[in-house]
């Protein structure tokens, strides 16, 4: 059987896709940080363009990081694989309509706010897998209580709602040095 080992490398090139993406437009559209990466990304057509090519070609490395080296290597369950893969298909989908107005704003809403919302459900199931163990099980259990003491702060304390912006990228990086923290941490 070949090492499953250099599929590793997709898992950093989503994560390093994500961020040049969202560096990308964050450098190129005046910042507002009561605005989401998405509400920056719609402004601009030529500028959301690029930013949807390198978040869909992250998100498909990614696709590939999850069937290819997480699953085997973790043996996760088939209902975790398929969980991650609805989140891929959500941010997909919330990635591609831009947040505008009417339809595709709901419809933008819906799948983003639903991907975030299943990140930490994945979270907690990889660190009840027997195979998450040693620093990535803390790192993983960190990023956990991060993002439900974002979604804490964002329900309950109304002026953290101006820097959306980064409390967002915050609970972006906490998932991504988890599966990280996974995939390279022993």
């Amino acid at each position: 059987m070949p090492s499953l080992e250099w599929y590793k490398i997709f898992g950093v090139l989503s994560v390093f896709l994500t961020w040049s993406s969202v560096a990308y437009i964050l450098l190129r559209i005046p910042r507002a940080a009561a605005h989401s990466i998405s509400h920056h990304a719609a402004q601009r057509k030529k500028e959301y363009r690029i930013f949807v090519l390198g978040m869909t070609t992250s998100l498909i490395c990614m696709t590939l990081f999850v069937i290819k080296w997480l699953a085997p290597s973790l043996q996760l369950p088939g209902y975790l694989i398929a969980v991650f893969l609805v989140a891929i298909l959500l941010e997909t989908i919330a990635t591609w309509v831009p947040l505008t107005e009417g339809r595709q704003f709901a419809i933008h809403q819906w799948c983003s706010y639903g991907t975030a919302v299943i990140i930490p459900v994945i979270l907690i199931l990889l660190a009840v897998s027997p195979r998450v163990r040693g620093l990535a099980f803390y790192i993983d259990i960190a990023a956990t209580v991060f993002i439900f003491a974002f979604w804490l702060m964002f329900f309950f304390i109304k002026k953290t709602r101006e820097h959306y912006l980064v409390y967002q990228s915050l609970y972006i990086a906490a998932f991504h040095c988890a599966l990280l923290s996974i995939a390279f941490a022993d």
